[in-house]
């Protein structure tokens, strides 16, 4: 009995100690994969498996990375692409046209969809900005019309001369 825990205990150890360092040979090759659990179970071989995988080279065209010039190099490529009938996605990725889905999983005609919603909105916005100009510049002219009526009646009170009434109207009417 004390051999079957004492080998079970090893082999949960040995199972331990290969499914860490195969973890940690794949995170170095550049994979995000989780494989504590096949070195775990299959120890040596899986250890081996992962040794023998290529390095995973991943390529960043995020703006945040590089120099100057290989900025400049990777908005011309961009725009090449663009101008062949790319598509942008919205996480920010260049896809060439033949490409139907980009590569955080976004399809390119949920992009396409997306974007002409953003376009209407867009659009809506400057009618209604467009139109709360309008109401206030009536708002503002009636408001003026007001005033001039106001002096209007105070001249013809006799409060104010005709020269303080003319110079009121000409500071309202922006003359």
């Amino acid at each position: 009995m004390e051999y079957v825990i004492g080998y079970t205990i090893g082999l949960i150890i040995s199972g331990l100690i290969f499914g860490f360092a195969t973890k940690v040979v794949i995170k170095n090759k550049g994979y995000d994969d989780n494989w504590f659990w096949w070195g775990f179970f299959f120890g040596f071989i899986a250890l081996i498996v992962a040794c023998a995988k290529p390095q995973n080279v991943r390529y960043s065209y995020s703006p945040a990375h590089g120099t100057a010039l290989a900025a400049a190099a990777r908005e011309s490529h961009e725009k090449k692409i663009l101008a062949a009938g790319g598509w942008r996605c919205a996480c920010g990725s260049v896809n060439a046209a033949y490409v139907s889905s980009c590569h955080c999983g976004r399809s390119k005609s949920d992009v396409a969809t997306t974007q002409h919603k953003k376009e209407l909105k867009a659009e809506k916005q400057d009618e209604h900005a467009k139109l709360a100009d309008t109401q206030a510049d009536r708002a503002d002219e009636l408001d003026k019309a007001a005033a001039i009526k106001e002096y209007k009646k105070l001249m013809d009170d006799g409060i104010i001369s005709q020269d303080e009434f003319d110079s009121k109207k000409k500071q309202l009417l922006g003359l």
